[in-house]
């Protein structure tokens, strides 16, 4: 679960929080709702900390977040995906992973684990991984 939960973090820090933080400081962007992942992100800059799933499943909702990703030429059904789609997945994996954090390994059965691999990767469905790239670096710039 860890695995699944780092990547996920990594494709979002690099593909979402790092370009939209860019987007929002140097391009000038003067959009009221921008002030929630600001303050976010001063928030975790303060403590010393980086966005973790929890953050990224505020990001996702944000309406800069969509008003980013539009720009970007991502689909409505995409975006609506990502609002929803994507939030509902990432917080499913987080809920598990920390459950799996403070259970023993006998607790969890190779079909129970099975299933938020397949999901995530696509194995006989859409994985949420695939999804997550094509609309995060398909479309313009990343940040490192």
């Amino acid at each position: 679960m860890n695995d699944l939960k780092i990547t996920c973090e990594e494709m979002l820090l690099r593909g979402l929080w790092r370009p939209l933080a860019d987007w929002l400081n140097h391009g000038g962007i003067e959009h009221q709702e921008k002030q929630a992942f600001l303050t976010l992100r001063i928030e975790l800059q303060t403590k010393g900390m980086s966005p973790d799933l929890y953050h990224f499943e505020q990001v996702c909702k944000m309406p800069i977040t969509y008003i980013f990703l539009k720009e970007k030429g991502i689909s409505l059904l995409e975006l609506e995906w990502f609002s929803q789609g994507l939030v509902n997945s990432l917080s499913k994996l987080r809920l598990v992973r920390n459950q799996a954090e403070h259970t023993s390994v006998t607790g969890w059965t190779r079909q129970g684990v099975k299933q938020y691999f397949d999901e995530f990767l696509g194995i006989g469905r859409p994985g949420v991984l695939l999804r997550l790239a094509k609309i995060l670096f398909a479309y313009g710039k990343t940040a490192k």
